[in-house]
């Protein structure tokens, strides 16, 4: 039997996958804390704690001598399942989920048997970093604080002790695509033959350009020079060595967010506050008396419409003090709105407010799930009278939970717009400020606006957003989510995660791009994200997870569907109840998966 060692590099606590293949090795940077919770292979040999992982690498590379040796980093790891595609996150090792990837015995086996190399899948630089305009590995190395220096040393010790790999270097750091995280399973002479050309440039590198330190958001500079040769390396050898037998898998992240929810209990305690809430006695709302909502939809999103304003009204007593602003062009038809005055006659107070031309007509749609009527935010000022002093903006694609009054009646201290922090925050900050953790980057799906001081501080708010749109335009790439930040950086008051509480904390997001950002990227600690998707106020549906289409896996999605069915004159059609029928069901890439904490079942269809 092949004897294969799989090594996963800790330098902190996460989740391990531990077996006769699986070995965590404790990397040089793991704190004394850590150290008491974990059992593991010390790290031994050179002890160089500004090279973190790769110093581990090194060790393993000088000490073991398997016929196999693989190398996975903390919660990282490559699928070793036949037949996967797309990349994964899952919260813990559960038998079902070490099937479905193949971290079994007998699949990892089967792989040594079959191939020399297992390396993950290539990818656009620019899914790869946080920043907008990193197009290239160069650019990449040098946006996370690397120097030009550096490479141009890497580079010549390359043309000078490997010439065979020059050219394939200089490819490779001015072209387009990469593999992220230093992922592999070598047989033993690619694995020696890479350790050899690795060391020998990093060793030398040290000698004569000390490096120290963490570098950028993403990356520190030792670990990120060891990935790009890495790169290199892998480039150079399946170019030259076509007998070589190369795999592609995806990467599995292991997120260490398991929380333990029961949709029911959820569903059931905020359908008990529908039920309950006309018996409340009225909060009294502040800030004039008036409840002011904004909103922005065209003819495709009507639905989706309806489930945000019946959320909002299921759950206040206040009703007739609230006034929906909706904001429109022309793809909202004038029988769509007589549909929905019709709908809320006696009910509610809708305004339907049209766009026309404006400043924003120019500005870039880039991402395919979003339309023009998410700049419309802008146009608050513009379309509402002077006497409308302070609004609420809902996205709608989010679901009320709680009463709007209460975040309605919210203190801005001061400040001009209250929002939570987005679920990227860290990342958002970063890519639009270079700060960490000093500037609030907010989602901006929900927000409380004070207008009168808006207007007052800022004066023309027109001329604001154009000069930051055109002033930054290389750095907006979440369209007036972006230039609101920015407006208003020093303006902002972060309200209670609750009040907007994303997909991503209800549904594990598998991307090669996670970075070494994860867990920092959040603005929120881990008892906050649990109260929130506990007890959450407002529910948004984020990115694709859409509770209309059949890929969407959100455990809540049952709430959308009862907020809509208060629509007087709701249908449902087929493709509706098979969304509704089960709230782990999705549909996607000729399968069916019906997915818990810690079950995955898929079923296969069709060719």
């Amino acid at each position: 039997m092949v004897d294969i060692c799989v090594y996963i590099s800790q330098a902190r606590v996460y989740p391990i996958l531990q077996s006769d293949v699986f070995s965590p090795i404790y990397t040089v940077s793991i704190s004394k804390e850590d150290e008491k919770l974990n059992t593991g292979r010390e790290n031994e040999g050179i002890q160089f704690p500004e090279w973190g992982r790769v110093a581990t690498l090194y060790n393993v590379w000088k000490q073991t001598n398997h016929d196999m040796t693989g190398w996975m980093q903390e919660a990282r790891y490559l699928s070793f399942a036949e037949g996967k595609r797309d990349d994964g996150s899952i919260a813990r090792f559960s038998k079902p989920f070490c099937h479905y990837y193949g971290w079994t015995k007998k699949s990892v086996y089967s792989f040594s048997r079959k191939y020399d190399l297992v390396l993950p899948c290539i990818y656009p630089v620019h899914e790869l970093s946080v920043l907008n305009d990193v197009k290239t590995p160069y650019d990449f190395y040098l946006s996370e604080g690397g120097t030009a220096s550096e490479i141009n040393l890497m580079l010549g010790l390359i043309r000078e002790r490997y010439p065979e790999k020059y050219i394939h270097a200089l490819k490779f750091l001015h072209g387009t695509e990469m593999m992220p995280w230093h992922l592999f399973v070598m047989k033993k002479q690619l694995f020696q033959a890479h350790g050899k050309f690795l060391f020998d440039v990093l060793f030398e590198m040290r000698a004569q350009m000390p490096m120290a330190g963490r570098i950028g958001f993403q990356r520190q500079n030792w670990e990120f020079l060891a990935e790009i040769l890495w790169n290199i390396d892998m480039n150079s050898l399946y170019a030259t060595h076509k007998e070589i037998k190369v795999k592609r898998s995806p990467i599995v992240y292991i997120d260490d967010q398991d929380y333990t929810l029961s949709r029911r209990d959820i569903v059931a305690r905020i359908t008990a506050h529908e039920n309950n809430v006309k018996q409340y006695l009225s909060t009294r709302i502040l800030f004039g008396g008036k409840i002011n909502i904004v909103i922005s939809f065209d003819d495709h999103y009507v639905k989706p419409a309806y489930a945000t304003i019946n959320s909002v009204l299921q759950h206040t007593t206040s009703c007739k003090e609230i006034t929906f602003y909706v904001i429109h062009d022309e793809k909202l038809s004038e029988k769509t709105r007589n549909e929905i005055r019709k709908t809320y006659k006696n009910k509610v107070s809708i305004e339907f407010l049209s766009v026309g031309e404006s400043f924003i007509n120019d500005f870039p749609l880039n991402r395919s799930h979003v339309n023009v009527n998410t700049y419309y935010r802008l146009l608050i000022h513009k379309l509402l009278g002077k006497d409308i002093e302070r609004v609420i903006y809902l996205d709608t694609d989010i679901i009320l939970c709680e009463d709007i009054v209460d975040l309605w009646n919210v203190d801005l201290n001061h400040h001009i717009i209250g929002a939570v922090g987005d679920e990227s925050g860290r990342v958002g900050e970063w890519r639009l400020f270079k700060t960490q953790g000093k500037t609030p980057y907010i989602n901006a799906g929900v927000f409380v606006f004070d207008l009168k001081r808006a207007r007052e501080r800022y004066q023309n708010l027109d001329f604001l957003y154009a000069d930051i749109f055109y002033n930054n335009i290389e750095s907006v790439i979440m369209q007036d989510q972006d230039i609101l930040n920015i407006a208003y950086k020093n303006d902002i008051y972060l309200i209670s995660l609750s009040w907007n509480v994303p997909s991503s904390f209800y549904c594990r997001k598998g991307s090669h791009s996670d970075g070494g950002y994860e867990g920092i990227e959040h603005m929120f600690s881990r008892k906050e994200r649990e109260e929130a998707i506990k007890k959450p106020k407002i529910i948004h549906f984020t990115g694709r997870q859409k509770p209309w289409k059949l890929s969407c896996n959100h455990p809540l999605k049952a709430l959308y569907w009862q907020a809509y069915e208060q629509t007087e004159g709701a249908s449902f059609s087929l493709r509706d109840r098979v969304c509704l029928w089960n709230n782990y069901l999705s549909v996607k890439k000729n399968r069916v998966l019906i997915q818990t904490n810690n079950k995955l079942i898929e079923i296969p269809f069709g060719v």
